[in-house]
């Protein structure tokens, strides 16, 4: 029984309706659609058992299909022919068909079936070509495909351990070209092997190509891993880090993400195969690191500086009985006047010393190396008058220091613990750090005379990561 249809898809189509009406007998069918005779017909072929127990075989084609089956390769090429008949057409068309009625008449002149088949094998089609394995099945290939191209179509593994190859029972180079009608053995390695890179430039099959690719990706993850992992490690030590310690937290996931990996493996891979550069990598996460490690420093230093605020109120309380402003300075020819000590220079006791009389708040005692005094004594030399420094006792004075030092964590709580070891009260404190990771201190000290003060100092200086610190104006 012959069925035809009017395409390949309707074809398996009834071949599944058929093998559900009838059982078809296994071993009896043949699918010359995928795998067409090399006179190009193609049909599905199966037997099965009708009502009457009696086998019966039934074949499947296109209308096409039976055109060739039926009139033979011309009409094949007549019909492939694509949209309206023209003279390049026509005459390429008249050209095969010369060709065939003379391999015709040649064939009533020779009994020689070998050397008939000698003079067939000819690359019928531009594109592609079709050979034998030594059981008979045949491959199609590409024009111009080699024996290498032949293992990777029987087999992944066969093209992978290929070591040589025959054809037509005679040794051959991997790189032959192989054409139509050759019968094709692929020799094989017994130990694993791989395939060799230089076969991407002999290949012409995508398959064969892509084969080769993909173990080329596989068996080189791992040197590509370590590779990787080493380049990103020597790159973290030139950047002055190390490579396990910035290697975390989102940064680092989101760099996995980017290049599409699914863990940090993924990512020694992608920068062993030189995909991406180690210091692209490194740079990215000492960034996020760095800003990451900011963001702590200065956490903790708002939270420093908080109960810093809360001792200086305590501290303010205590002093307040002890800080006496207007007293401990003795002015020269006066008795009873008002005296208040210059916030733009903030003297203490044993700084030399000068006092200007001010026009609504008596007279304001300066350093006498303040930076205000030479503009006010040009303009109102005579409003000048001496004075001394008295034997103030416990007095306290206000003094202001400036510490400048590159940010870390502590280092609020490191300064305060050295103020508080000198048990120097506290009245101010300010902190600000700048894009360069420089953080300036600006403290406002309760001092009983310079020699604590540059006590004071000296041990502020000595303090990890301080540039340094000196005394200064407004906090």
């Amino acid at each position: 029984i012959r069925i035809l249809v009017s395409s390949i898809k309707d074809c398996y189509a009834t071949l599944g309706i058929v093998h559900t009406v009838y059982k078809p007998i296994p071993g009896r069918f043949k699918d010359y659609i995928a795998m067409p005779k090399p006179n190009m017909y193609q049909s599905l072929h199966t037997t099965v058992i009708g009502r009457a127990g009696k086998p019966f075989e039934i074949q499947i084609r296109t209308y096409e299909m039976h055109r060739v089956a039926e009139y033979g390769i011309a009409a094949h090429w007549k019909y492939k022919e694509t949209g309206a008949s023209n003279e390049k057409n026509e005459e390429t068309i008249d050209q095969k068909l010369v060709w065939l009625r003379d391999m015709l008449e040649w064939q009533k002149e020779t009994s020689d079936a070998e050397e008939f088949m000698e003079a067939f094998k000819i690359d019928l089609f531009a594109d592609e070509i079709f050979v034998f394995t030594p059981k008979g099945e045949v491959i199609n290939l590409p024009h111009g495909a080699t024996p290498i191209d032949f293992a990777y179509r029987i087999h992944t593994d066969v093209g992978h351990k290929t070591i040589g190859a025959k054809v037509n029972g005679n040794m051959v180079t991997l790189d032959y070209k192989l054409t139509t009608g050759e019968i094709v053995e692929i020799i094989t390695s017994t130990k694993p092997k791989g395939p060799n890179i230089d076969w991407l430039n002999i290949v012409t099959s995508n398959q064969a190509k892509t084969k080769i690719r993909a173990w080329f990706k596989k068996e080189k993850r791992e040197e590509n891993f370590q590779k990787g992992k080493e380049a990103l490690e020597r790159e973290a030590r030139k950047q002055d880090r190390n490579f396990a310690d910035i290697a975390k937290g989102p940064a680092l996931d989101k760099l996995i993400r980017r290049y599409h990996g699914n863990n940090i493996e993924d990512l020694y891979v992608v920068v062993g195969a030189s995909q991406v550069l180690p210091s692209t990598i490194v740079s990215a996460l000492k960034e996020a690191g760095d800003k990451e490690k900011r963001a702590l420093v200065q956490k903790d230093n708002k939270q420093t500086l908080l109960e810093a605020e809360r001792k200086i109120k305590e501290d303010k309380k205590k002093a307040q009985s002890k800080k006496k402003s207007i007293f401990g300075v003795t002015v020269a020819g006066m008795d009873n006047v008002e005296v208040r000590f210059a916030k733009c220079c903030a003297p203490v006791p044993g700084d030399d010393i000068v006092g200007f009389i001010t026009s609504v708040s008596g007279i304001s005692i300066h350093r006498s190396d303040c930076s205000n005094i030479t503009g006010m004594k040009k303009k109102n030399p005579d409003r000048f008058v001496d004075v001394s420094w008295e034997d103030s006792g416990d007095d306290l004075y206000s003094a202001r220091i400036e510490v400048r030092a590159f940010d870390r964590n502590n280092l609020v709580s490191d300064v305060i613990y050295e103020i508080n070891e000198l048990k120097i009260p506290l009245n101010a404190i300010k902190a600000e750090t700048n894009k360069d990771d420089i953080t300036t201190i600006y403290l406002s000290l309760l001092i009983r005379d310079i020699n604590l003060l540059e006590e004071t100092l000296k041990r502020l200086r000595k303090i990890d990561s301080v540039m340094d610190a000196f005394r200064t104006g407004n906090v």
